[in-house]
């Protein structure tokens, strides 16, 4: 039981008549909460620099995070366009996009620069069907990025049909002005021939 300021009360009932105290008697004697006891000045530092360090890292991760989104959605769509500019023959495209000493490695094994990629672009050759990219995967590594994927390119050339499906990896620079191109390679999967009848 409570007794008065605080005090902690407890009864005891016994046989006290021989010492001249009542049958119930109530001894009590006064608490006080321990005292708080602060963290060493020592600790109290440690504790703040382990606070400080992980809400500069969740910090840091968050926006590592937002800026892979935001350069992965800009990637795909570059993949996506360039897809397009090929089988359109969208020189404009490749002159924007295309680093000067770009470098095309082609399914043959041939290569040719970004002058000699537009030249023939713009020479009559295949007519080339629409195509989607496939199995696109990105993985960026601070200010360039490869890009993967595969594609299926139908095509009409020298009086045949040819169904080429090749893998091609692309490598993407980011430059102030955005992600420009730097070099590509395509690796054929299979490809089919078919005379034109």
């Amino acid at each position: 039981m409570s007794g008065e300021n605080g005090s902690l009360c407890a009864e005891w009932d016994g046989d006290w008549e021989k010492r001249g105290l009542p049958l119930t008697a109530t001894f009590c004697r006064s608490i006080s909460p321990a005292p708080h006891s602060p963290l060493p000045t020592w600790q109290n530092g440690a504790v703040k620099k382990i606070l400080v360090a992980l809400c500069l890292t969740l910090i840091a991760t968050s926006a590592f995070g937002a800026s892979f989104a935001s350069d992965e959605q800009a990637l795909r769509k570059l993949d996506r366009d360039q897809a397009i500019a090929t089988y359109m023959a969208r020189t404009e495209w490749f002159r924007l996009h295309l680093a000067d000493d770009y470098i095309l490695v082609t399914a043959d094994g041939t290569q040719q620069s970004k002058a000699e990629l537009i030249e023939s672009l713009t020479k009559p050759g295949p007519t080339m069907g629409a195509y989607e990219t496939t199995e696109v995967e990105i993985r960026a590594y601070g200010t360039t990025a490869i890009v993967t994927g595969r594609m299926i390119q139908k095509y009409t050339v020298s009086g045949e049909h040819v169904t080429a499906d090749v893998r091609y990896s692309n490598v993407w620079f980011k430059a102030v002005e955005g992600w420009i191109e730097i070099s590509s390679q395509i690796s054929p999967i299979s490809i089919k021939r078919e005379r034109v009848k």
